[in-house]
């Protein structure tokens, strides 16, 4: 399978190329896709001492391609590069998280290499374009950064320099998580990217924890970058022109000055350091409104860059209140399941009751009916006797519709002392809702 830089390269949607810079060459797998991509210069940057040799070989009879021995770092000087059993994974810092996506990962070797800013690296690229160090404004720069751990050093450094948007077309290799001490994970470089104004065009995830995100300038942001350079670099040549004025305005007030000091015979000397002097102030103010025209499209690019960036803050709000309403109904909806929970236990423990109050009236009418059935038994008894005995089973008739009353009036105390609680539990509810 092709690597996603070469890939690109031979789609040829750039087409030509001004410099390709690659940072952490390694084997060298691009190579072949670089030198048949007909890019003006090719940098290869590799620490590793055997890779590097490798490399050399390899671009022996290759003129316009380059081979720089060296670790990008956040200080120029020398340090203890550390080379590990799995190519790609060598780096300047110790790993972490890498130990545990490859629990058969080791140290091998430890040289030391030299170490370089991108700035001191920028200075030592070979010239693309009328200026030197400068890039070709009518070729568009690659940058491939394949530098474990070290991507937001190289990143920030080429910004700081303001040589970062030079770069047309970026593919950067990071992990996912934090590999090395103090590394920066990939998703936190691509924000910083497209903050710059690249566009992440596409994703390679052969490797899904070190994917290779490629990043693409637009043709408006990059016109809009240098156009900004341009001002800049147009109000300090105007500060620099300012400056010369007045140094010449002040020579020629000194040279006015000793001709008023001579003869009469200079004087017309003296006419013309006044009318150099007065050549000078007119140059200093030609200048200064040169410097003013160059601050105010310096400042409508600004307001362009705060009104896109207010677009931006206002979605963002947008969000965050469709966020917060959703967190609301959703809130609503957990009370509401609470209420009904509530509810549904009280309804069981009030079913619990009835049927409690339940037993207890079946119980007591059971009895109600076992001694109903005797005072009956009793009366058949006493109409089954001799006429004499009537007297008493009238007595007993009596004593069994007492019993049957006293029955009646018990089961009627058992309802009212249930009601009560019902009433009360009914009226709980109602306040709750």
């Amino acid at each position: 399978m092709a690597d996603p830089v070469s890939a690109a390269l031979g789609s040829g949607g750039d087409g030509d190329i001004g410099l390709i810079l690659h940072l952490g060459a390694g084997a060298g797998r691009e190579l072949d896709a670089y030198l048949a991509c007909g890019a003006r210069h090719v940098v290869l940057v590799e620490p590793e001492p055997t890779a590097a040799r490798a490399l050399e070989a390899r671009i022996a009879g290759h003129a316009h391609v380059t081979l720089h021995e060296l670790a990008v770092a956040a200080a120029d000087g020398r340090a203890p590069l550390q080379v590990f059993n799995l190519p790609g994974l060598s780096s300047l810092r110790a790993p972490t998280g890498l130990g545990t996506l490859f629990p058969g990962l080791r140290r091998v070797a430890t040289p030391e290499v030299r170490t370089a800013t991108p700035a001191s690296l920028l200075a030592e690229l070979p010239a693309a374009g009328p200026d030197p160090g400068m890039p070709d404004p009518d070729l568009p720069d690659l940058l491939v950064i394949d530098a474990p751990g070290e991507e937001e050093v190289v990143i920030d450094g080429l910004a700081a320099a303001g040589a970062l948007t030079r770069f047309r077309r970026i593919f950067l290799s990071a992990g996912r998580t934090e590999h090395y001490a103090g590394s920066t994970t990939a998703g936190a470089l691509r924000r910083k990217l497209e903050a710059a104004g690249y566009r992440l065009e596409a994703q390679d995830t052969t490797d899904p924890d070190r994917p290779c995100l490629e990043f693409f300038l637009p043709q408006a942001v990059a016109e809009a970058q240098a156009s900004i350079a341009e001002l800049a670099a147009e109000r300090d040549a105007a500060r620099g022109e300012a400056e010369t004025s007045r140094a010449e305005r002040d020579g020629a007030r000194k040279t006015l000055e000793a001709a008023q000091d001579g003869a009469a015979a200079c004087s017309a000397q003296r006419d013309a350091a006044r009318a150099q002097a007065r050549t000078a102030e007119a140059e200093r103010e030609t200048a200064r409104a040169e410097a003013a025209a160059a601050l105010a499209r310096a400042d409508g690019l600004a307001a362009e860059r705060d009104a896109l960036r207010a677009e931006l803050e206002q979605l963002r709000a947008e969000d965050g209140e469709k966020i917060e309403t959703l967190q609301a109904d959703l809130s609503l909806a957990l009370r509401l399941q609470t209420l009904r929970e509530t509810d549904l236990t009280d309804l069981q423990a009030r079913h619990a009751r009835l049927l409690e109050q339940k037993d207890k009236q079946d119980a007591l009418l059971a009895r109600l009916t076992e001694r109903l059935a005797l005072a009956a038994q009793m009366l058949q008894r006493l109409d089954q006797e001799a006429p004499a005995l009537q007297v008493a089973g009238q007595t007993a008739g009596q004593t069994a519709g007492q019993a049957a009353g006293q029955a009646a009036g018990q089961a009627a105390a058992l309802e009212q002392e249930g009601a009560p609680e019902e009433t009360g539990r009914r009226r709980r509810k109602a306040k709750k809702r």
